[in-house]
């Protein structure tokens, strides 16, 4: 199912599709497009049972009097199963290489969407931020995680990975196709 989804009437939504259902056996998985994360419960509103936990935002100048209302994270994953807690997975997407990925980004979306989101419910969980990045250091699509001095590579959890997709070589949908399952798969 696709929808077309109102998160607010003061925030401005997109105009195109922008919440898809997909159900296989007892697994709903709903992929939302630019979803909007309150500081207030909204879950039964737009389904999304994730909130704001902070209204300091990062970095915090001296100041600044933001109330830190809500946040908007390129894509939100969410993965309902029966009999186990929601998952959801993060998104956001940046048009550079992964040298200033990890420079200029890695830092505030660990600080937005890792330490400043909760979920609604104690027992959901966020398993992942994923951070697409769209221009080769090497003119290769990868996977690197943001944990690079991890005494057990993996283990932490969630998961943070920056994932490279690029248009640099023939057999582009081959390669995205391969990381997005090696990435993604895992929660599934």
């Amino acid at each position: 199912m696709i929808y077309q989804f109102s998160y607010s009437t003061f925030y401005e939504n997109t105009r195109c599709n922008n919440r898809y259902v997909f159900q296989r056996d007892e697994t709903v998985i709903t992929l939302y497009y630019q979803p909007v994360i309150y500081n207030t419960d909204r879950s039964e509103k737009t389904g999304i049972g994730l909130y704001r936990n902070t209204s300091i935002p990062f970095p915090h100048w001296l100041g600044d009097e933001s109330t830190g209302g809500y946040y908007t994270p390129d894509y939100l994953v969410k993965i309902e199963s029966s009999g186990e807690p929601t998952r959801y997975i993060i998104v956001d997407a940046k048009f550079m290489t992964v040298r200033n990925v990890k420079a200029y980004q890695v830092a505030a979306l660990a600080y937005k969407y890792l330490f400043s989101i909760s979920p609604v419910n104690s027992t959901d969980e966020i398993v992942a931020l994923y951070i697409i990045n769209g221009q080769s250091d090497e003119d290769v699509d990868s996977v690197v995680d943001i944990y690079d001095r991890s005494m057990q590579p993996g283990s932490i959890t969630p998961c943070a990975e920056i994932i490279t997709l690029t248009e640099n070589s023939e057999d582009t949908q081959e390669n995205h196709s391969r990381l997005l399952k090696a990435t993604f798969g895992r929660h599934f």
